[in-house]
């Protein structure tokens, strides 16, 4: 049972680091929606529409630029082929939801008002691509080395290392439950003993 105990932690660290992985690989792809307006524009937005992040600052960059996201927003929520929504919370959807109401996304007229330009275009960026795009030390680079590769190697060989120590530590150092017993029953003995010499002490 102990020594389930002890690995515990590590199996744990496991998972987390399976997920944390597993994480990146899915929201690290790019992906390209492009509109066209009444006005014969053509609005192109790239962005890792499968964070939720991703697509507010989107919506923002579109509002400083005088143009509407509601085109966004509507290929976003009529998405079959990537799910964008699959990889969000429950919580992100409903605020998602909630602000193409606020907008009047949903609007006939709204929906009137622009184009979607069918592309397949996926801008797929691999973790070594964008770690050679980041700069050497930064903290994008260290946390996809960390959970991807000789990084989890590393840290999973360590932490194996450390739980295996602090296993054999624990079982030299816990008395075994025998010793612990009679430590008790000595005790307990001796408190006995002392309780009845008082009282033959008392009646003398």
């Amino acid at each position: 049972m102990r020594s389930g105990r002890c690995f515990r932690p590590f199996l744990i660290l496991l998972l987390l680091l399976h997920r944390a992985a597993s994480r990146m690989s899915r929201t690290d792809t790019f992906y390209t929606i492009k509109w066209t307006t009444t006005g014969d524009s053509i609005i192109t937005v790239e962005g890792q529409f499968r964070e939720y992040g991703a697509v507010r600052v989107a919506k923002i960059k579109l509002h400083q630029l005088q143009e509407d996201w509601c085109p966004l927003g509507i290929e976003i929520l009529r998405d079959t082929r990537f799910s964008f929504q699959k990889a969000w919370t429950e919580e992100e959807r409903a605020q998602f939801e909630a602000q193409l109401k606020a907008d009047g996304c949903l609007d006939n007229s709204k929906k009137k008002g622009f184009k979607m330009v069918e592309t397949d275009e996926k801008i797929e960026r691999e973790q070594s691509k964008v770690e050679d795009e980041e700069e050497p030390g930064s903290t994008t680079a260290m946390i996809a080395f960390l959970v991807t590769g000789p990084g989890a190697v590393v840290i999973i060989a360590a932490f194996i290392a450390v739980f295996v120590i602090m296993c054999r530590r624990s079982k030299t150092q816990a008395p075994p439950k025998d010793e612990l017993r009679s430590r008790v029953e000595s005790k307990s003995t001796s408190e006995a003993e002392a309780k009845r010499s008082e009282a033959e002490s008392d009646c003398e």
